[in-house]
């Protein structure tokens, strides 16, 4: 069961990840944050998120569970952001559409600090 998970971005794949967690009891306590409070606040009154964080660093912090639903090209920049407000054991995934970028600037921003899918630096596309 995840305690509390983060959503940054919260939007249609940010969205809907969070409701199916809901609907499927594998989570307590949503915290979405995103670009637009109209949309936070909108998922906030359909129940697909619990609060609403005005910052991905607010919503990380004490979360067991982390999405980054967000375009890749904003990945690393995120990682920046949240990497001191994370838990070290926190689950961190993400939504992107390609992973060997979004694992290379997980380990420029973090280095050897946190474990990033072991292996995925030689993967080749199409592997």
């Amino acid at each position: 069961m995840i305690e509390r998970l983060a959503i940054v971005g919260v939007g249609l794949i940010g969205g809907s990840v969070a409701l199916a967690l809901k609907r499927a009891g594998a989570v307590r306590h949503v915290v979405g944050c995103g670009r637009g409070r109209a949309n936070l606040d909108r998922a906030l009154q359909l129940g697909v998120i619990d609060a609403i964080a005005d910052t991905p660093e607010a919503a990380v912090a004490g979360a067991d569970a982390v999405l980054l639903a967000l375009p890749v090209g904003a990945m690393a920049d995120s990682f920046a952001r949240i990497a001191p407000h994370l838990r070290p054991d926190a689950l961190l995934t993400d939504a992107g559409s390609t992973k060997q970028d979004v694992v290379a600037a997980a380990r420029r921003s973090w280095g050897t600090h946190r474990p990033v899918c072991p292996g995925a630096s030689h993967r080749r596309r199409g592997a």
